[in-house]
């Protein structure tokens, strides 16, 4: 838990009230219009059809490994939360969104939590930190899974910190470390964190099956519902064949990853912040003790953790894309507060940095602001677009080919197979548009956007292919239907 030592008053609490509501007001107004994430549709889908039909499957990814019949690798925790939600709130983007939204609000609850006992100031202090975490603010309204992962994980740090050797505690956070596995495998990092933990404190081998034991049960829900149809070859060859598990299987492919590892923490404004002032201050903790008699130790506890997550995580992690980042926001920020507990025993020229780093920290919130409000410009109201070209496809039930967002608004009234996964991108136009027309498909539609996981149909394509002509075309998508007499 925090720091016992007593602290000195770091800023006054006028500077968290007024900092935290613009803060607020930063992440509300980055709400407004967002865009659509590329997952956003992937997720939905999933909880569409676990919703409607009692397992997952997809019709976006039909024909690419059986996943239309039943699919058994995908973010099952998430999922089922997210159907939950849906069946409460209803279909929309805003509800799948939302998942998000409420777990970076309960992750925040656990965090006033944790400094409970603190000086007042921490838990203002920690607020500030979180809520103005530019990651916070761009994937904590998105259709990933990562806030809510971390929200298992850091309750399982939380309780895990606080057993003392209590079976029962184990228990619960090896459970909630396993749930986080369960949400999305990445989850197994607070598994394998907590596991070594509890070995580095010489806990003993009663305390790592306490929590070792039930964690590993809780993962085992995984393969639940393969078991139950007796399935679990299919689950097995749809992991090794996942498209972004494979890769990850070619030791060049990830010692490549390995080494762009660093990216995670300091890829743009939505990381540095946090980061740099996470690392400035240990340094600056570390250099107070050896400096200055008195000084309090370095916050051992969370500091142990944090460091086995970014260990492990370097040797799991399949990619270092940015939204992985929100698995170290919590335990980055309690680090900080922790140390920020401390500073009042610092020299004044090391505390003046600290306050400096805390004071310019929500600038790094509005240019987060300013990079969402670009992307928000950057992309269209999908669910304006997706109407406008329904209102050009008079055909209900059709076969459509089209970008993953089209289920939103549409799901019911196509038959809709995503660009994404298609086929491979250097297939030519005429192949695809001719195998196309033999599945009987009435319409395509191209996906502009060149970052989206998508076949790419540019622009500049031709207005005629094969059967299909371009009958609408805009700076986000095109419309080319099967005309008529062509069989």
């Amino acid at each position: 838990m925090p720091l016992s030592s007593p602290s000195v008053r770091l800023l006054p609490p006028r500077f968290y009230h007024a900092t935290l509501l613009v803060v607020l007001a930063l992440l509300g107004a980055s709400l407004m219009g967002r865009y659509a994430h590329f997952d956003d549709a992937w997720s939905a889908e999933e909880a569409f059809w676990l919703l409607r039909d009692g397992y997952v499957h997809s019709e976006l990814f039909r024909g690419f490994g059986g996943w239309e019949n039943r699919l058994y690798i995908f973010h099952k925790g998430y999922i089922y939360l997210m159907a939950a939600e849906l069946a409460v709130l209803g279909e929309s983007l805003v509800a799948v969104k939302s998942v998000a939204l409420i777990s970076a609000a309960a992750t925040l609850g656990l965090l006033l939590r944790y400094f409970k006992a603190a000086p007042a100031e921490a838990r203002w202090l920690a607020a500030l930190l979180y809520v103005g975490c530019g990651s916070v603010m761009l994937f904590g309204f998105a259709g990933r899974p990562e806030t809510t992962v971390a929200l298992c994980g850091f309750a399982s740090y939380l309780v895990l910190h606080q057993a003392n050797g209590r079976l029962g505690w184990l228990a619960a956070a090896g459970a909630l470390a396993g749930l986080a596995g369960l949400v999305h495998p990445n989850g197994t990092l607070y598994m394998a964190a907590g596991a070594l933990w509890l070995i580095w404190y010489r806990a003993g081998w009663r305390a790592l099956f306490g929590f070792s034991v039930p964690a590993a049960a809780v993962l085992a829900l995984f393969a639940l519902d393969a078991a139950l149809v007796g399935e679990l070859p299919v689950l097995a060859d749809q992991f090794v064949n996942y498209p972004v598990v494979a890769p990850n299987l070619h030791l060049s492919d990830k010692l490549q990853v390995m080494a762009r590892y660093h990216s995670i923490f300091f890829h743009s404004a939505g990381e540095i912040a946090l980061s740099a002032l996470a690392l400035v201050a240990l340094v600056l903790a570390w250099w107070s003790r050896r400096a200055t008699a008195g000084a309090p130790p370095l916050p051992a506890p969370v500091l142990r953790y944090t460091a086995l997550l970014m260990g492990l995580f370097w040797l799991l992690t399949k990619s270092p894309t940015a939204y992985y980042y929100l698995l170290f926001v919590p335990f980055l920020v309690v680090l900080v507060v922790e140390i920020a507990l401390s500073a009042g025993y610092w020299r004044p020229g090391a505390r003046r940095v600290l306050l400096a780093l805390v004071v310019l920290y929500p600038m790094g919130t509005l240019a987060q602001l300013l990079y969402v409000r670009q992307l928000n410009q950057r992309s269209p109201d999908i669910m304006a677009l997706n109407a406008r070209l329904a209102a050009q496809m008079p055909m209900r039930g059709a076969k459509v080919i089209a970008p993953l967002d089209f289920i939103f608004g549409q799901i019911d009234n196509y038959r809709i197979r995503g660009l994404t996964f298609l086929t491979a991108p250097t297939t030519p136009l005429d192949s695809v548009f001719a195998r196309a027309a033999t599945d009987s498909v009435q319409y395509i539609i191209p996906d502009y956007n060149t970052s989206n996981d998508v076949y790419h149909i540019p622009p500049t394509a031709p207005a005629r292919i094969g059967k299909y002509q371009r009958v609408y075309q805009d700076q986000w998508r095109a419309l080319y239907e099967r005309q008529p007499g062509q069989p």
